[in-house]
Parts: structure tokens; C-alpha cells; sequence
């Protein structure tokens, strides 16, 4: 599990390069559709009212998945945790006894 924060810090750089290019893109584009739309006829407005709500319906779709899927990561790590917590401490007095029995043995 070293390669864990590598990962972590790509996919932030990644957020970050997307974020950036949404907002390059906005600052592109954004005056343009505002005049469209204040300006234009009614056929591109109902095109980007169009757009607007399939981009709108494709962000809640997959908002519930991806709410889905960290629901279902944190659950593992959760089970994960529990498995830990209740084999740890058998694990714990099994070494201390090995531990106990090496030391008993090597000083008589």
C-alpha cells in the first residue's frame, strides 16, 4: 500500500486540472451562450435548455452512483476495521505468549 498517497495526490492534481479547464472553458464559452440566449432564437434556446437538462440528469445519475460506490468503499473499510479489531487482540496474546515462552526458554 505504498503507491495509497501517490494515488490520493494524482487524482487531487487530476480534480484540480479539471476544475481549471471547466473554468477556462466557462470563461470561453460563457459570454456566447449568454448572448444566445438573451439574443438568439427560440430553437437555440430550447437546444440549450435541452442540454442543460441532460448534462443536469447525467449529474444526478451519476452522483447516485458515485454516492453509491463510496458508500459500498466505506463500508468495506468498515468491515475491514471490525475484522481487525476483534482478531487483534487474539493475534496481540498469541505473540506475547511466544514472545513469553522464547524468553522463558533461552534463560534457564
Amino acid at each position: 500500500m505504498p503507491d495509497v498517497p501517490g494515488a490520493i495526490e494524482r487524482f487531487f492534481v487530476w480534480a484540480t486540472w479539471l476544475l481549471d479547464q471547466a473554468r477556462q472553458w466557462w470563461l470561453t464559452y460563457g459570454p456566447r451562450l449568454a448572448e444566445i440566449w438573451h439574443e438568439g432564437p427560440l430553437s437555440k434556446r430550447a437546444l440549450l435548455l435541452a442540454i442543460a437538462a441532460g448534462l443536469g440528469l447525467a449529474a444526478l445519475v451519476l452522483g447516485r452512483k458515485a454516492f453509491r460506490g463510496a458508500r459500498r468503499l466505506l463500508g468495506g473499510v468498515a468491515n475491514v476495521v471490525m475484522i481487525l479489531v476483534a482478531v487483534a487482540p487474539t493475534i496481540i496474546i498469541l505473540f506475547l505468549a511466544v514472545v513469553g515462552g522464547l524468553w522463558l526458554a533461552t534463560s534457564f
